[in-house]
Parts: C-alpha cells; sequence; structure tokens
C-alpha cells in the first residue's frame, strides 16, 4: 500500500467514492463516513478546490472527535495542514 505522500489523488474515481460514502451514511456508518471524507478533501486539494477540502477535512475531524478515534484522525489532519 503507498504512503498517503505517494497517492495520485487525481487518478482516484471521486464517483466511485461519493458512492461509497452515500452507502455509508444510509448504513448510519460514521465511522465510514469520517474515513471517505478525507480521501474526498485530497481529490478536492488536487482539483484546486481548498474551500471544498477544508470542509470535508473538518467535517471529517468532527465525526472522528466523537468516538475519540484518534489514529482516524490521522487521516484529516494532513489536509487540514
Amino acid at each position: 500500500m503507498p504512503a498517503l505522500s505517494e497517492v495520485d489523488f487525481e487518478q482516484i474515481e471521486s464517483p466511485r467514492l461519493e458512492e461509497v460514502l452515500a452507502l455509508f451514511r444510509e448504513s448510519g456508518d460514521i465511522r465510514g463516513v469520517a474515513m471517505c471524507l478525507p480521501s474526498l478533501g485530497m481529490i478536492s486539494l488536487a482539483q484546486r478546490d481548498s474551500e471544498r477540502a477544508a470542509a470535508l477535512f473538518e467535517k471529517s475531524l468532527l465525526l472522528q472527535r466523537e468516538p475519540n478515534n484518534g489514529t482516524a484522525m490521522l487521516f484529516g489532519l494532513p489536509g487540514m495542514a
């Protein structure tokens, strides 16, 4: 598995990730939602949409704060930086 810095976010299929996100939301899987949002944030950064990216990272961090999942929070922190 490549490191986060080695992932080419411009090549990731955003529509597929949006579908997965919708499934997580429908099933009430907050952790799954929170794990998808940083990936969408990185895609937004690759597309030069920093406002959307910031909103996605922030939402992910807020969701991860609830179950106090520090490890998962690390996925959103690089994007906020």
